[in-house]
């Protein structure tokens, strides 16, 4: 673990900043493209719209606020386990939802009217969640924070970051069903599923987000005034 670790750490230092912020945006962008492919899917909301469309029954705030409040309460939590909050955790609050509203705006994608269209759809759709997941954590500006409380988690107990995922969407799934939230197959096949196709990605670049130390903002400033990793390229 400690040769891996020193060995992403010479990585970090061989990127220059231009290539890390292009691959968290990208990251990012992919993740609001996959959300929207499984909207699409036309099967149900996904797992943490179900808990923030509960919250908007019980307390009549808008989805977006509900969106925003949560990831605030969920960052502090972060900040209790010790995880490093960076310019990627701050980016994952703030510009996946114009993210999310550009691609719904272009209407590029068409709506599924079966289920098994609408299935091969939502599959597609976690996929693309999945790899916009592994491209902003591997930045290492810091993860979103939704993705830092399945790390944290996974650090804590040490089972494998996809399942800790599942665990964390099902039980959010719970809560939202009980304050009225609509579950569907696509929220039981997402529950479940999302978890499933990150871990699968992660295997596959053989990444493991739990050896990442994330740059934050202390950090960010430090290297940036000392001149670390700037204009460098991958080795």
């Amino acid at each position: 673990m400690g040769k891996r670790f020193e060995k992403m750490k010479d990585q970090h230092r061989r990127e220059g900043y231009g290539l890390r912020i292009v691959l968290m945006l990208l990251g990012l962008f992919l993740c609001a493209l996959g959300s929207v492919i499984t909207m699409r899917a036309n099967l149900g909301f996904t797992p943490w719209n179900v808990f923030h469309q509960g919250i908007h029954n019980v307390t009549g705030i808008t989805i977006g606020t509900a969106n925003t409040l949560v990831g605030m309460f969920i960052l502090c939590i972060d900040l209790l386990l010790r995880e490093r909050i960076g310019l990627g955790s701050i980016c994952n609050m703030l510009l996946i939802g114009p993210f999310t509203d550009f691609v719904i705006w272009t209407d590029v994608l068409p709506t599924m009217d079966t289920w098994y269209t609408g299935l091969l759809m939502l599959v597609a759709g976690m996929m693309v969640v999945g790899f916009g997941t592994y491209l902003y954590i591997r930045s290492q500006f810091g993860a979103g924070p939704r993705d830092s409380l399945m790390v944290a988690t996974a650090r804590k107990t040490h089972f494998k970051p996809g399942y800790c995922r599942i665990a964390i969407e099902a039980t959010v799934t719970l809560l939202g069903f009980f304050m009225g939230g609509p579950v569907g197959l696509g929220t039981l096949v997402g529950a479940f599923g999302q978890g499933l196709c990150l871990q699968l990605i992660f295997q596959l670049t053989r990444f493991k987000p739990t050896e990442i130390r994330h740059e934050n903002f202390v950090d960010l400033w430090r290297n940036l005034k000392n001149g670390q990793a700037a204009g460098k390229k991958i080795g």
